[in-house]
């Protein structure tokens, strides 16, 4: 026979007994499981404790949450970011934008998104690459460059995420005060254009770029002309 519950934590129901479930006025209805047992889904609860407990077990993980998932419905639960899966944004330097298109475009049979003298966005299976002219040095190296993409200098190459607005907003308040260094400070370009959205520049400890963007509606507007 399983191990049951702890008091204050259920079992959802009609799900799997070792299918912890949170109620809604501790963590928003949250769920943690499938477990391995319903031993290991007691073993979280106890070790949980409270609310405050809870989320640290789940925001920074730990062997006891080993082989189980977790279940935030986003709509019940301001704690946490959104758990949806949301485009990766990836810019690189190319030598040449017609090989490249040729290559994303053609080969790949990539959809084209926006587009400008020097570079060109391409849907990579639903994920966001950018393609930025870059030219070669001597040896053949990359010269270390940037390209003007609305008024600004953008590093190439750079990475990041296509965030939901909200997070987007979020993400640039909590950077903003602890004093985060911006390449290029939070705000919105393309206004009133196809394509308008939120974005952000920074560096990692490495000197790697990061941009982190957002739109109002990112399956209409991602990829918008």
């Amino acid at each position: 026979m399983g191990t049951p519950a702890p008091a204050g934590l259920r079992h959802g129901p009609g799900a799997p007994p070792n299918i912890v479930s949170i109620p809604g006025d501790d963590l928003g209805g949250a769920e943690l499981g499938p477990c391995r047992n319903d031993f290991q889904a007691a073993e979280l609860a106890n070790l949980a404790g409270s609310q405050d407990g809870l989320g640290e077990l789940i925001r920074k993980g730990g062997p006891q949450l080993q082989d189980c998932t977790i279940a935030v419905p986003p709509q019940n639960s301001t704690q946490f970011m959104s758990t949806a899966l949301t485009p990766f944004h990836l810019a690189i330097p190319v030598d040449d934008l017609s090989a490249a298109r040729r290559f994303y475009g053609g080969l790949l049979g990539c959809p084209e998104g926006r587009s400008a003298e020097n570079w060109i966005d391409f849907n990579l299976f639903g994920h966001q690459v950018v393609c930025h002219l870059r030219p070669r040095g001597e040896g053949g190296a990359h010269i270390e460059a940037s390209n003007p993409v609305d008024g600004h200098e953008v590093p190439i190459p750079h990475f990041g995420v296509v965030l939901e607005m909200e997070d987007w907003k979020e993400l640039a308040d909590s950077l903003r005060e602890v004093s985060t260094k911006f390449l290029i400070e939070p705000y919105v370009r393309f206004q009133g254009e196809p394509g308008e959205q939120a974005t952000m520049f920074f560096l990692d400890p490495s000197g790697n770029a990061l941009e982190f963007k957002a739109f109002r509606n990112i399956s209409e507007e991602l990829f918008a002309k």
